[in-house]
């Protein structure tokens, strides 16, 4: 399973060139799997943030709209930050430059988180 969770996640550069960093996180905040390119963060942050994020917007959707929470977007004048539930245990963090599609973005990583939902409840990562 390890294996084919390197290979979905190795899959989103190959197929977003502008994508500089993407994280898979537990929910609690460890890092499963990581390739952040070019930046100086320490992993326990990107990890710490993650799962903060996916608490907030779990806890957004639950009080202030209805359906399950799917991801956040984090926009600055340089990158955008995508986090998406990857299942009840575990979050994608993916950073890309703001050059890139981020209609793409959502699309590619949406069905590559779907993917490692997949993996990770049959094996209870």
């Amino acid at each position: 399973m390890q294996f084919q969770i390197l290979e979905i996640l190795s899959s989103i550069q190959a197929e977003l060139p502008d994508v500089s960093g993407y994280a898979l996180v537990s929910s609690d905040g460890r890092i499963i799997h990581h390739d952040w390119k070019g930046s100086s963060v320490d992993t326990g942050k990107i990890g710490a943030i993650a799962s903060a994020l996916l608490g907030l917007g779990k806890k957004s959707i639950e009080i202030l709209a209805s359906g399950d929470f799917q991801q956040v977007v984090l926009q600055s004048t340089e990158e955008t930050i995508c986090v998406y539930s990857a299942g009840s245990r575990t979050v994608l963090i993916v950073s890309m430059n703001n050059t890139g599609n981020l209609g793409m973005l959502n699309h590619i990583c949406r069905k590559k988180a779907d993917e490692i939902e997949e993996l990770t409840e049959k094996e209870k990562l």
